[in-house]
């Protein structure tokens, strides 16, 4: 075969799924592949190795980076390399590094025979294109975190010069839909691409108080095009008019307000779930980061209810949640200003609500009419 530029996508985690693999192997090939045509404008070659995927093919010189940078934010990949592709010999791999790889440098080569029939294992491998390359002018050394990694097949040898980190996880929509709770903070983006790094879809669901129309101009539509990047499909962006729960704030004793808004958001999330057939429910919940966040305050919000609902944040601190963001970048786009109405909470809320009272309340104001109500009213954007 004829020396082939290439890169080398390791799936990671998918590998390990048995009788599913096949099925999460074709949801991550379908995203890679919507990746590259969006990043790029082309369609690639790409051919199934072993439990990896070979892309060659580029077209162009340094496109292998652009390439790079658009599955950088695709679930499902360990790691992803770069490098060429040749004749299973000694020698064509000692010529092809001799040619690419910096002799500046010190390297440390690390062979890997897939080919169990080659009659040399992989140290012998790793040993002898060691010894080759001294004789071309470098130095390897065992020790160096410069890595040279051959994996060597049947009737060709993929020789990776350099490795990118993937993000991990399962690929975008093998794990089905979610309703996302969106607010205007740091964490609820974060639980979401958490949730997302588990293939999940989400569609968001954000209720705000006020004009629609500048919602839509608000950061609220820039965290969604954030969390975009990460995945292939398509998220809907539902907006739910919370005024009909406002406009009765006064017939809720102040120390429950914030509880009782809570909670008609998660019966709202759950209505529309329901309508999606969404399988869970996402929050930025953290244990008691907040007075609405205590243990007996989650319980009071969400008693009853018959969806799961996922708080992968649930334990994290606050410092871990926004390096997260920052990672994410979406952590200078949360921290706009913006008039979040899951933020108006009330004077001395209460810590330890108590369900009969939450109860008797959501029945006095006829919380389950309003959702009915705020269900219908809901926009897709």
């Amino acid at each position: 075969m004829k020396n082939e530029e290439i890169i080398d996508v390791h799936y990671g985690e998918i590998t390990l799924k048995g009788k599913n693999f096949k099925r999460f192997e074709n949801i991550l090939i379908k995203s890679i592949l919507t990746r590259i045509k969006t990043e790029l404008g082309i369609d690639l070659k790409t051919q199934k190795e072993m439990k990896r995927l070979i892309i060659s093919n580029f077209g162009e010189e340094n496109k292998n980076q652009r390439i790079v940078k658009g599955l950088s934010k695709v679930f499902g990949i360990s790691w992803i390399g770069t490098g060429y592709s040749c004749n299973a010999t000694i020698k064509d791999v000692v010529n092809l590094i001799t040619k690419h790889a910096d002799k500046k440098k010190v390297y440390r080569i690390e062979a890997r025979r897939i080919d169990k029939t080659y009659p040399k294992n992989s140290s012998e491998i790793g040993y002898e294109i060691s010894k080759e390359l001294i004789g071309n002018g470098f130095e390897p050394d065992y020790k160096s975190k410069e890595i040279i990694y051959i994996e060597w097949f049947k009737n060709h040898v993929n020789i990776i010069l350099k490795k990118y980190a993937g993000l991990g996880g399962l690929p975008s929509g093998a794990s089905g839909r979610v309703v996302s709770l969106l607010s205007g903070g740091i964490d609820s983006p974060v639980s979401t691409w958490l949730c997302m790094k588990r293939g999940c879809t989400p569609s968001f669901l954000h209720v705000f108080i006020g004009d629609i129309d500048d919602v839509k101009k608000s950061k609220i539509v820039d965290i969604r095009r954030k969390l975009r990047e990460y995945t292939s499909k398509p998220i809907d962006l539902y907006l739910a008019d919370g005024s009909k729960i406002y406009e009765i704030k006064d017939k809720i004793p102040p120390r429950y307000r914030t509880v009782l808004f809570r909670r008609f958001m998660f019966l709202l999330a759950q209505a529309l779930a329901n309508d999606l057939n969404a399988e869970g429910i996402i929050t930025g919940d953290n244990i008691a980061q907040v007075a609405s966040q205590t243990l007996t305050n989650l319980h009071a919000t969400t008693y009853g209810m018959d969806i799961p609902i996922f708080r992968p944040l649930l334990t994290y601190d606050k410092e871990e949640i926004i390096n997260l963001a920052k990672k994410i970048d979406t952590f200078e786009t949360s921290i706009k200003k913006y008039n979040d109405p899951c933020m108006a909470g009330a004077k001395g809320m209460t810590t330890t609500a108590k369900q009969e009272i939450v109860k008797r309340i959501e029945k006095e104001i006829g919380l389950n009419e309003i959702v009915e109500n705020v269900l219908k009213g809901i926009r897709r954007i």
